[in-house]
């Protein structure tokens, strides 16, 4: 079953980004994001009322964990809604895919671990996958730009702070897991994430940074999907995580979000380049592969 649930998150997430390059083409990224969060505040607490067994507040080393677990993820929830409006789909989704190699750097500097040759092996694959994501970009000699062009604004930029920004939040998850069963720290982490992203967007519309915007029954229902499609996302997630033997298995599973992006990017959004993106994307989940499963 944690196979199913892996890949119903990866396929979640996937169509999650989809609609949200619909919607931020007439709304801000930070009204997206918090309309999101508000379904999915509705959806845990009914998953919550059922499961929810209490969570150790009390802990200090739990408390931070769950800190650095929010956090990041809020900013990066609307970094990554960001990203999508200003690249293409078929970019941006391998681009998240690559939360893995993030989580491996950090665990770098903050724990001093090194990864094994496999490791290093993935981390190859990856870079790899990443230019041949933008291999036409090559022309004219140019054959450092395929790998320049990521970490411009535009092309690639927002889609990896975002990643980056996600890795922290993963780590951070990965530590207060330690002190909670999976369903209640499920519950209690996307509720704290609610009003951690309510208290910033109030913040930002007091100020005027952004403005509340108006918007029709069928803007509530793209919302309201988009806001589902994160819970199924993470509800699956945690499953999947709580199912299988091994952690890494379900990273990797996961990554396939990168090759539903890439198709999604095409059918939806009529991008162009499938068979470089299609192949730059399997280089990069495999890679990401072997590094949760070897490295």
């Amino acid at each position: 079953m944690w196979i199913f649930h892996s890949l119903l998150s990866a396929l979640a997430h996937s169509f999650q980004l989809s609609v949200g390059k619909r919607l931020v083409v007439k709304f801000s990224s930070w009204f997206v994001a918090w309309t999101m969060h508000v379904v999915m505040l509705v959806l845990f607490l009914i998953f919550g009322y059922f499961t929810y067994q209490g969570v150790p507040w009390e802990n200090v080393s739990f408390s931070v964990a769950m800190a650095v677990a929010v956090v990041p993820y809020i900013f990066g929830s609307v970094v990554i809604i960001e990203s999508t409006k200003r690249c293409d789909l078929s970019i941006v989704a391998p681009i998240v895919a690559l939360t893995p190699i993030f989580i491996v750097v950090i665990e770098y500097f903050w724990l001093g671990a090194v990864p094994g040759p496999y490791g290093f092996l993935g981390i190859g694959m990856v870079v790899l996958g990443g230019y041949i994501l933008n291999l036409s970009k090559a022309k004219g000699g140019k054959i450092f730009e395929p790998i320049l062009s990521v970490f411009r604004r535009g092309q690639g930029l927002f889609a990896l702070t975002g990643a980056f920004l996600f890795a922290f939040s993963a780590t951070g998850c990965k530590v207060a897991l330690q002190y909670s069963d999976a369903y209640s720290f499920a519950t209690a982490v996307y509720v704290l994430s609610f009003f951690a992203i309510s208290l910033v967007f109030g913040i930002l519309l007091s100020f005027r940074v952004v403005k509340f915007p108006k918007f029709t029954l069928k803007d509530s229902g793209w919302l309201g999907l988009h806001g589902v499609l994160l819970s199924i996302n993470g509800l699956a997630n945690q499953l999947a995580f709580a199912l299988a033997a091994y952690a890494s298995y379900v990273i990797s599973l996961k990554r396939m979000s990168a090759l539903f992006g890439v198709v999604l990017g095409v059918l939806f959004f009529k991008e162009k380049g499938l068979s470089e993106r299609m192949t730059g994307a399997v280089v990069m989940v495999a890679g990401v592969v072997v590094l949760a499963v070897f490295g």
